[in-house]
């Protein structure tokens, strides 16, 4: 027999608030998510599976969270309303190093387009939704580029004589202690580094998240750019010895070299009570100098903006924040229609949480 979609008890506080005019009703429907290895086929068990949804800005999001089994089966209630949902899936039973990319995706009202719907059981809705191997990537900036940086998705369907397709031989690699996966790109004419969303006809692949410790690295003239994230006050620091101590001292800041070129992150401000990094799989940067930056956004009369609130930066610094609101913003960014180059593909070690 059917389930009928129900209203959950935290559903019904929402309804009551809703009535007072702050926020929309949401309801529950229980769904079976199928989370499998999308090389190997084989489920993965002990995977975290994380849903939510922004309620409003007087209301904390809501949230569902599951654990797969050992046949990579968890059950979930699909939280169901008119407008932005996330999802989260990350290996958890792994090392850190070994731990496969986590899907980040929105869906409206219930479940991303990626997941494969595979039928009813139990009266559930069955989801199927592959996780894809640790792929770290770096990009080769072309020498003497300045201006945008853009990493994106591409909603298609590449063979998997891609080049984005690991080779088999790099396989056995994985195995063996920290070994991960790294991918080689170059940005094409525009500034764009782009990757398909299926191989090989699996759906939602995306290289490794993209946080503190996975980010690409962004290389020009074989030597990597100093990136600095949207929000980062625009100083830099130097160690200062401590006389008294053998190894002693401090980072002190000092101020910013205005004539350096740096990867200066950029964000977009759209998507109120979404976690980190809701922001699809758009990255950008500006390639260039911090008074080459200041010009670029003085030209497309970009202000900053206080990253948590969205509120304007008391400043007359264009550059003070690198985020910008989404209206002036995304039209800057260059989106590819197909992927990148074939990158080249190595096997990298990480010691002690660094490449």
């Amino acid at each position: 027999m059917r389930r009928t979609p129900r209203l959950s008890s935290l559903g019904a506080a929402i309804v009551l608030a809703s009535l007072a005019g702050c926020i929309r009703p949401h309801i529950t429907e229980p769904v079976e998510i199928e989370v499998y290895d999308a090389f190997s086929r084989e489920p993965v068990a002990g995977a975290s599976i994380q849903h939510g949804v922004p309620t409003g800005m007087l209301e904390r999001e809501l949230r569902e969270h599951a654990t797969t089994d050992a046949s990579g089966v968890a059950r979930i209630d699909s939280i169901r309303l008119g407008g932005d949902a996330w999802w989260q899936l990350q290996r958890d039973n792994a090392s850190a190093e070994q731990r496969a990319p986590y899907y980040l995706g929105a869906g409206w009202s219930q479940m991303p387009s990626t997941f494969e719907r595979a039928g009813r059981g139990h009266d559930r809705t069955r989801y199927r939704a592959p996780l894809w191997p640790d792929i770290r990537v770096a990009i080769e900036v072309p020498a003497g580029h300045r201006g945008i940086l853009a990493w994106n998705a591409v909603d298609m369907d590449a063979g998997v004589d891609s080049g984005w397709l690991p080779p088999a031989e790099l396989w056995p690699a994985r195995l063996a202690g920290d070994a991960c996966y790294r991918a080689v790109v170059r940005p094409g004419g525009a500034g764009v580094v782009a990757h398909p969303t299926s191989v090989a006809g699996v759906p939602g692949f995306k290289p490794t998240s993209f946080d503190m410790w996975t980010s690409p690295i962004l290389r020009m003239d074989g030597q990597p750019l100093a990136v600095v994230e949207a929000d980062d006050a625009l100083r830099d620091h130097r160690w200062v010895a401590d006389p008294s101590q053998r190894y002693g001292g401090s980072w002190e800041p000092i101020a910013i070299d205005p004539a350096r070129v740096r990867a200066w992150r950029l964000r977009a401000h759209r998507v109120i009570g979404a976690p980190d990094g809701y922001f699809g799989t758009e990255f950008a940067w500006f390639i260039g100098s911090l008074d080459e930056l200041r010009v670029w956004a003085a030209a497309h009369e970009l202000l900053p903006l206080d990253r948590n609130i969205g509120s304007p930066v008391r400043t007359d610094d264009r550059a003070a924040t690198r985020v910008y609101a989404a209206s002036r913003l995304l039209p800057l960014i260059p989106v590819a229609k197909s992927p990148s180059e074939p990158p080249s593909w190595s096997v990298e070690w990480l010691v002690a949480g660094r490449w």
